[in-house]
């Protein structure tokens, strides 16, 4: 389990959508272009809104994305809970995708 920063939910963004540029992935987000630049750059983490509409689009638990930019924000000893819990939701996911429902 790899916690993504910012820039690299950007990239599977555009993997996952096949888009080429950084303006594209803002308007699937619907955010100003300047702020995937900010999270591009590390000046801003995503915010928690953002990280709910990026996991719809990504298919992914927005608390996992919410988690890993939490990490990347704090640069303290609080950075192991941050780790701790990301682990946590990502293996409910992985419970979850790999039961059936009835």
């Amino acid at each position: 389990m790899k916690l993504l920063s910012a820039s690299q939910w950007i990239d599977a963004l555009k993997e996952k959508k096949q888009l080429k540029t950084d303006s594209e992935c803002a308007k699937i987000l619907k955010v100003e272009k300047q702020t995937i630049s900010h999270w591009r750059r590390e000046r801003f983490q995503i915010g928690i809104e953002d990280c709910f509409t990026l996991g719809k689009v990504l298919e992914i638990n927005p608390l996992f994305i919410i988690t890993c930019s939490k990490y990347h924000s704090d640069k303290t000893e609080k950075q192991k809970n941050w780790e701790k819990l990301a682990y946590m939701v990502d293996i409910k996911n992985t419970l979850k995708e790999g039961t059936e429902d009835p």
